[in-house]
């Protein structure tokens, strides 16, 4: 019995025809916004990355990749949209180091989760600056020594004005440390202070 091509041509159609597509794996986001870690403060225009993460074995470090990068908004908003293909792959968030009144490494708040909505909140501890008075006042001989974070000072008409960049650590209390030696003897001082984020405090250290 002969077989009907154009019976058979129909027959392949409507195999392909019935076969179920493929299902899309559903888009992975990302949303947040890049703020001041104390007050949550918007910070706006700081260029934020999408980094795709590869890890290349257990003694190795994971090599990153930018997949995306964008501007913060008004109100330091921020998102992301891409498929997660690979699921021993991973993904995370940053921000460039532009920023010279903030700490280049933020807290990030919250975790990538593949095929959702995730909700990730890029914290950053401000800089403050400290305007320090450093002022030998009861001087033992000239090989007194005063060590603090601006620099190491020798001598007995020590009198210096000095500044340091430091972090504005939100929770843990200011505080200010320095080293003093006379006479070989050498002590140890800590000081509270209220840091001032964006903005110059004065400290005075008579020694």
């Amino acid at each position: 019995m002969k077989k009907n091509p154009f019976l058979l041509i129909v027959f392949l159609l409507s195999l392909f025809a019935c076969k179920k597509p493929e299902p899309v794996s559903p888009a992975t986001k990302i949303e947040g916004r890049v703020m001041d870690r104390g007050t949550e403060i918007p910070i706006t225009n700081v260029r934020v990355r999408c980094l795709e993460i590869t890890y290349n074995g257990f003694l190795t470090n994971p090599s990153k990749r930018v997949i995306e990068s964008v501007q913060s908004d008004s109100n330091g908003r921020f998102s992301f949209s891409f498929q997660w293909i690979d699921p021993s792959k991973d993904y995370e968030v940053d921000v460039i180091p532009d920023l010279e009144k903030y700490y280049i490494l933020p807290y990030v708040q919250g975790k990538t989760v593949r095929g959702q909505t995730n909700k990730i909140n890029l914290l950053m501890n401000p800089y403050a600056w400290v305007k320090y008075r450093i002022r030998n006042i009861n001087p033992f001989n000239n090989k007194d020594t005063i060590r603090t974070s601006p620099g190491v000072y020798i001598g007995m008409n020590i009198d210096v004005t000095a500044f340091e960049k430091t972090l504005k650590i939100w929770d843990k209390p200011d505080s200010i440390g320095w080293l003093v030696t006379k006479n070989n003897i050498m002590t140890r001082y800590n000081k509270p202070i209220t840091l001032i984020p964006r903005d110059t405090v004065a400290f005075e250290i008579n020694y």
